[in-house]
């Protein structure tokens, strides 16, 4: 069983990285959490029951509904057009690719590409949402509000997601501390 206890963990932090650079980590945590249900014995003071596991899908879920629509909404909220979205969530996919490739080369380990990889979202956000606004209403400061309104809803979005995964993780530590300590 204390193979398994490695393995989830080490899973949920794969998870948790992975949440940060805009990839659905909080779902292998999901998956990760499932299989060491479904292969350990339910007799172990370390598993989990269905519940739990139907738990930490519902945060995953609410993770991932809370980064569609911060990011989104930020742009609606302003009255941006759905041009304006669309392109907010294509630049924050390309500005992501960008940061992770360009981060390599920032001399910090491991913080420096994810740090590169979410500030080059938000910025491709905002290029993104600008440059629809601007093609659809060619209003130059509307589409610098609805700009920074996409940047800082991917920001808010990824926090949020990234909430929801360390609230996944907690749930997994917290339990298995219960057990640990007999409560």
């Amino acid at each position: 069983m204390s193979f398994l206890i490695v393995l989830l963990l080490l899973a949920l932090i794969c998870g948790l990285t992975l949440t940060v650079v805009g990839l659905p980590g909080n779902w292998l945590m999901v998956i990760a959490v499932v299989a060491y249900t479904a292969l350990g014995s339910s007799e172990s003071p370390y598993a989990f029951s269905w519940g739990t596991v139907g738990l930490i899908a519902a945060i995953a879920l609410v993770g991932e509904i809370i980064e569609m629509f911060a990011s989104l909404m930020g742009v609606k909220r302003l009255g941006g057009s759905r041009r304006a979205m669309m392109m907010a969530m294509i630049g924050s996919i390309v500005g992501g690719i960008v940061g992770i490739t360009f981060g390599t080369f920032v001399p910090i380990p491991i913080l420096g590409p994810l740090l590169s990889l979410l500030l080059f979202a938000a910025v491709g956000a905002f290029v993104g949402a600008v440059s629809g606004e601007l093609w659809k209403t060619r209003a130059a400061r509307r589409s610098l509000k609805v700009g920074i309104a996409a940047m800082i809803g991917r920001l808010l979005g990824t926090a949020g997601k990234l909430l929801a995964g360390v609230l996944i993780f907690c749930t997994v530590v917290i339990i298995w501390i219960g057990a640990w300590m007999g409560v």
